[in-house]
């Protein structure tokens, strides 16, 4: 409940963490942090709040879209962390189990790091597209390869 709780006030505070000063820029990795921690909570059955956290990830990149991509590092740092939660890898002993978040919160986490790409420069676009939908591709063939369709 505090971590659903926690991704709602974040998701409230998205528009400060995007038009604040140097206070809300400090204080957005840490909330960035706690939305991943959500999700990977929610992911290992520790607690419900996936859709809260995805959406509040999906606030976060829209409001604060040119704040994370500033830094390339932190974003790419972001994008592979996120990657775990919308293309998971598939399990080798049971391809077939299913993914733990649902496809609501999956796609609010491409959508906001969609939304970050976009605010790249120009030649840059391209080549952060092609890292979000690479996981996915990833995990299609690793399905296509176990049998599963």
């Amino acid at each position: 409940m505090v971590a659903k709780s926690a991704c709602r006030l974040i998701s409230e505070y998205a528009v400060w963490f995007g038009t604040g000063g140097d206070a809300a820029t400090q204080l957005l990795e840490g909330a960035l942090r706690i939305l991943l921690s959500s999700l990977q909570n929610t992911q290992q059955g520790l607690g419900g709040g996936a859709h809260h956290a995805a959406t509040a990830f999906r606030a976060i990149c829209i409001r604060c879209a040119p704040k994370i991509s500033s830094d390339p590092g932190s974003l790419l740092a972001l994008m592979d962390a996120a990657a775990a939660f919308y293309a998971p890898s598939v399990q080798v002993s049971n391809p077939a189990e299913p993914v733990p978040l649902g496809s609501e919160a999956r796609s609010a986490i491409v959508e906001g790091l969609a939304r970050v790409s976009a605010s790249l420069p120009a030649a840059h676009v391209g080549e952060a597209g092609v890292r979000i939908v690479q996981p996915l591709i990833a995990r299609a063939a690793s399905l296509a390869q176990s049998g599963l369709d």
